[in-house]
């Protein structure tokens, strides 16, 4: 066995899921520094510079949604043919999975270039900041493709039970990006670009790692390898990878609507709100992140214990799992809690921004160990490939719970209104996801 892998159906609950987990939250706080450098260097700029990424990443994530099914489908049948001892049928549905998420991704980025202006002149009626916005959108959509590509192969060996890899990946985008970022956007070595330059060195190093993340998957070193033979459509495969990932990518494309309608909104607010909930968010991103390692983590292992027909591992890595993410993700919180307002200075010393970063942190700090925990359930779903049931929770949570309370709330409190909303969203979430779970449905095997 390759020294990277793991072996899932024989080793123990909490080593496995250490060992998967690790490198992943290694690879996800990683993946954030894009935000975070970002916002770091844009906030040097001024308010507008970090209210444009803001109000367009709701939007960026509507599109980029549409092809994010392929990334669970691919986790879900591949742990389970591993499981299964299936390893030619892993690799057949991993070929085709990449194959697929290309086509879709293309066309997704031509959209993405296409309305733009449109959509930002919705979003926000400051045309500062509107402009900018535009411009971020269309160099970061035109980098879609390449990030699902490293995000479908990312997928595909961890499901093998190989999380190292991917976060070799991570550390090398991560690296090139933090590295271009100043250069690109106040013009050391390069033109001025300002956020055009924040996306553009997003765009080069996510299409670096995709080169490279194919070629360590095509080529023969490692011990799980996509195969040309495999490129030509299977329907077959096509329609079971349809079957798990339609669902979800549509799930995810009016989750992120849901939260674009939620950025529209705070943006009523004015534009220091919008940058204080952008900072918000992306320091909140990466507390989450540690959660979403774990999910990833549990839907490989939950995949490969129902590939082996062991449910009982699968249901005690839920539980030990969850418990925990709720303790790291508590104790992390505590302190946003009570230092909100410094983290938020370390971005941007503007006074309105600071004490509106402040609020936040105070509200919504305290609602996010329970989204944890419910994020780290639903890696039943995405290991099983019930993305059904997965789609129903994330719909409930967000236009069923959390807009109507933010519409409801916020003409009556004010941004504040938003953070309550947040918080009852997310604890009601955790009950709902805990609910679905206990019919038992989530346990049966796709293979």
């Amino acid at each position: 066995m390759s020294k990277k892998r793991i072996d899932i159906l024989n080793g123990s609950v909490y080593a496995v899921l250490l060992g998967l987990s690790w490198p992943t939250v290694v690879s996800n706080f990683l993946q954030t520094i894009y935000n975070i450098t970002d916002a770091f260097w844009l906030g040097k700029l001024g308010k507008v510079e970090l209210a444009a990424p803001t109000v367009a990443f709701p939007i960026i994530f509507v599109f980029i949604s549409l092809s994010s099914g392929f990334s669970i489908a691919a986790s879900a049948l591949v742990s389970q043919h591993t499981g299964a001892r299936q390893k030619s049928m892993a690799e057949l549905v991993a070929t085709q999975c990449v194959s697929a998420s290309v086509v879709v991704s293309g066309l997704v980025a031509v959209l993405g270039v296409l309305l733009a202006r449109r959509v930002m002149s919705i979003m926000t009626p400051d045309p500062q900041v509107q402009e900018l916005a535009t411009t971020y959108m269309q160099i970061i959509s035109v980098s879609s493709p390449f990030m699902f590509i490293f995000l479908t192969s990312s997928s595909i060996l961890r499901a093998w039970g190989d999380a190292k890899t991917p976060m070799h990946f991570a550390i090398f985008s991560v690296v090139l990006n933090v590295a271009l970022d100043p250069l690109m956007i106040f013009g050391w070595g390069f033109p001025r670009m300002g956020v055009a330059g924040a996306a553009m060195a997003t765009l080069i190093a996510r299409a670096t790692v995709a080169l490279y993340s194919l070629g360590v998957l095509f080529g023969k070193r490692h011990e799980f390898s996509l195969h040309l033979k495999y490129l030509l459509p299977r329907w077959n495969v096509i329609r079971k990878i349809l079957a798990i990932g339609l669902p979800s990518s549509l799930g995810d494309a009016f989750t992120a609507l849901g939260f674009a309608f939620i950025m529209s909104v705070v943006a009523r607010f004015g534009t220091a709100v919008t940058s204080a909930y952008g900072v918000g968010n992306r320091v909140i991103s990466m507390i989450t992140m540690f959660s979403g390692a774990v999910s990833m983590a549990v839907a490989t292992m939950v995949g490969q214990f129902l590939g082996g027909d062991m449910v009982d591992k699968a249901k005690e890595t839920l539980l030990k799992a969850a418990v925990v993410t709720f303790l790291i993700v508590g104790t992390i919180c505590s302190l946003l809690f009570f230092y909100g307002e410094w983290i938020t200075r370390f971005f941007i010393t503007n006074p309105d921004v600071v004490q509106y970063g402040r609020t936040f942190f105070r509200y919504v700090s305290f609602s996010v160990p329970f989204f944890a925990v419910m994020n780290v359930l639903l890696g039943a779903f995405r290991g099983s490939g019930h993305t059904v049931q997965l789609t129903i929770i994330n719909l409930l949570r967000l236009w069923g719970i959390r807009i109507p309370l933010v519409v409801l709330m916020s003409s009556s409190l004010g941004v504040r209104g938003v953070f309550i909303a947040m918080i009852i969203s997310n604890i009601l979430a955790l009950v709902v996801t805990v609910i679905f779970l206990s019919n038992g449905k989530w346990t049966q095997k796709l293979i």
